[in-house]
């Protein structure tokens, strides 16, 4: 009998893990409405009819404010798809380009009509099937001092029954060069003669080296030079000599 239970309860065990999965597969069954179908009255995920994307054909543009070289260009490619259902459309769909601080808009490419407001470009694309619709949209870098990063820029299509997509935004890095700290170091100064160096505007780190004559030894008991006081004794021993011989002839 004690084996029967024991039996009985390694069987429970080994059924436990099974029973599980079975709950499992029940409950995904029960919410899907079967594995060849969808539940009764339940709908797929909607497809959105439009959708946006737009790309720009630099990363990175270089300025120079105030030297005078030419605005740099930036062209961005936008792109607008359409998925309505069946044979319906989107109705009055437009396109904006709000454009960012520091460019201006110079040049279009598209099927459509655009209207150009300071920075604001819009495209009056109308209804559209299941279709794509591009433009190009080319601008001018011409305001470095009002950017503080990146440039980023977005188109939005909206339809006139409330449909909307964005697109996500395309960035350029914009890298102002400033020359103002650089320095022309002059090559007509007058040379400067430091020691054994000369140089014109280099800073000289070794110390000057002076080249000077040793002084003359001094005397011992004077502490004057030698040389000067030699000449002296020499003019008083030739005076001597002199007074010397004149007393004797007067004698």
């Amino acid at each position: 009998m004690g084996q029967t239970m024991a039996g009985g309860r390694a069987d429970r065990l080994r059924r436990r893990p099974l029973r599980a999965l079975v709950s499992l597969v029940s409950l995904a069954l029960a919410g899907t409405g079967g594995v060849a179908g969808l539940a009764p009255g339940r709908a797929a995920a909607a497809v959105q009819p439009l959708s946006a994307s737009i790309s720009v054909d630099r990363a990175e543009v270089k300025v120079t404010p105030g030297s005078g070289e030419a605005s740099p260009t930036l062209t961005y490619r936008i792109e607008i798809s359409a998925s309505p259902d069946g044979d319906a459309a989107v109705p009055g769909v437009q396109v904006v380009d709000e454009l960012p601080a520091g460019v201006t808009p110079k040049a279009q490419d598209s099927t459509s009509p655009a209207s150009i407001d300071g920075r604001r470009v819009t495209w009056t694309v109308g209804d559209m099937g299941y279709s794509v619709w591009r433009a190009t949209l080319t601008v001018t870098v011409d305001d470095p001092a009002s950017i503080t990063g990146p440039l980023r820029n977005s188109v939005v299509a909206t339809g006139s029954d409330g449909t909307r997509a964005e697109a996500t935004p395309a960035e350029t890095a914009v890298v102002v060069v400033d020359d103002s700290t650089s320095r022309t170091i002059p090559t007509t100064a007058p040379p400067q003669v430091l020691g054994d160096v000369i140089t014109r505007s280099a800073p000289v780190r070794a110390p000057a080296v002076v080249h000077a004559a040793p002084a003359a030894p001094a005397l011992p008991f004077t502490g004057r030079p030698i040389f000067p006081q030699l000449a002296l004794a020499l003019m008083a021993m030739g005076v001597g000599g002199l007074c010397v011989r004149f007393s004797r002839s007067e004698a």
